[in-house]
């Protein structure tokens, strides 16, 4: 372990060496994993209570919302290579900010699908494409690998102080009774989230138009930071440079690789709805089985990705002896699993609870719970 930790830190002092645009990148990147929490997390339920939708309905709008978001992402990629780094953050960043401002204000249902969720879908679409071309851009083949483990990193980070903040935007709302007044208008909970969203991404715009520069890319096997005169995309031996999205989508469709990662992707969708009904569907099911306000934000928005930042290089150390393939599949299957947790009776972990004990203590502390206030046995 020892040697392992010795080995990261020398992997990251590879990346000093690397332009200011991956440090930028990564920062954006951390600021709206902050806003897409705060935002994923209120979907729901700004759809029940604030739009009145009912258990049925909201679900469906997420679910077509869900199915663009992904079909854009399928395109995003291309795009991305039309257009460029640069470019592609921009309008994705602005487009979000645009999205998430309008549905922070009353508005019927109608416009905050036309002008809200849509715009927002379009701008996440580009998030983790572009920031992954822009990683690759801004380094070389040294540098790579620690590169894309420092963005799983920050953006876990982001996910984490998101989900905290989240359980506080909401605490801060109910102790001033409810509303939040911004520019004249009464918001919920659920819209100050949104606007608060909408506010943290305008810190990325700003930083990609002042701080990212035109026609910077990294030489491979250099450390120099050279100007090109145009962004030149990955391709493979079969991939011509291309800037039409339709042609580089007909020449990616051809690639064997690319079958093989659609079919990988399929087998784990099961387990990767988990991930989504646990934005989704537990906010709603906390309110009405732990509570008015429950600390889901912290219990697993902000616990889930500390775990992942802390665990991921022990995890890698102890078992780099078995096949990445293997550990996919067992990490899958204890990802499904978990959530069966809440399929039991919560009468069954009430022992964990008892009054002073340590579990009771740290619950407290960590959820934020008052003195004095029930700790519910789910969590």
């Amino acid at each position: 372990m020892k040697e392992k930790l010795k080995e990261l830190t020398s992997q990251l002092l590879i990346l000093r060496c690397a332009p200011r645009e991956l440090w930028i990148v990564y920062l954006v990147n951390v600021t709206e994993y902050i806003g897409y929490t705060l935002m994923q997390f209120s979907l729901m339920l700004w759809l029940m209570s604030d739009m009145s939708l009912t258990d049925t309905e909201a679900p469906m709008v997420l679910m077509i919302w869900g199915m663009v978001l992904s079909a854009m992402m399928s395109v995003s990629g291309m795009v991305t290579d039309a257009l460029g780094i640069r470019r592609s953050l921009f309008w994705g960043y602005l487009v979000c900010f645009v999205g998430r401002l309008a549905i922070s204000f009353n508005i019927p249902f109608i416009a905050a699908v036309i002008i809200g969720l849509s715009p927002i879908a379009v701008g996440m679409a580009f998030m983790v494409p572009v920031s992954t071309a822009a990683i690759r851009r801004y380094t070389n083949s040294k540098q790579r690998s620690m590169a894309f483990s420092l963005f799983y990193v920050l953006f876990n980070v982001g996910y984490a102080i998101g989900g905290k903040a989240w359980d506080m935007i909401r605490q801060h709302v109910k102790d001033v009774g409810g509303k939040v007044s911004v520019v004249g208008t009464d918001m919920s909970d659920h819209q100050f989230n949104f606007f608060i969203a909408a506010i943290i991404t305008t810190i990325g715009v700003v930083l990609i138009v002042s701080l990212i520069r035109k026609n910077i890319y990294v030489k491979e096997d250099v450390d120099e930071k050279v100007e090109n005169k145009g962004f030149e995309p990955a391709k493979s031996e079969s991939f011509k440079k291309e800037t039409n999205p339709l042609k580089i989508f007909l020449e990616v469709i051809k690639e064997k690789r690319f079958w093989a990662f659609m079919a990988f992707m399929l087998i784990c969708v099961g387990a990767k709805s988990v991930f989504y009904h646990m934005h989704y569907s537990l906010p709603p099911f906390a309110e009405r089985y732990i509570g008015e306000g429950a600390k889901i934000g912290t219990a697993w928005g902000m616990l889930n990705p500390m775990l992942i930042v802390i665990l991921v290089p022990f995890i890698g150390a102890w078992t780099q002896k078995i096949s990445a393939f293997k550990m996919v599949i067992v990490g899958t299957f204890i990802s499904a699993l978990s959530s069966f947790i809440l399929c039991l009776p919560g009468e069954w972990f009430v022992p964990l609870i008892s009054v002073g004990s340590f579990v009771s203590e740290s619950l407290r502390w960590f959820l934020g719970i008052k003195a004095g206030d029930p700790i519910h046995p789910w969590y």
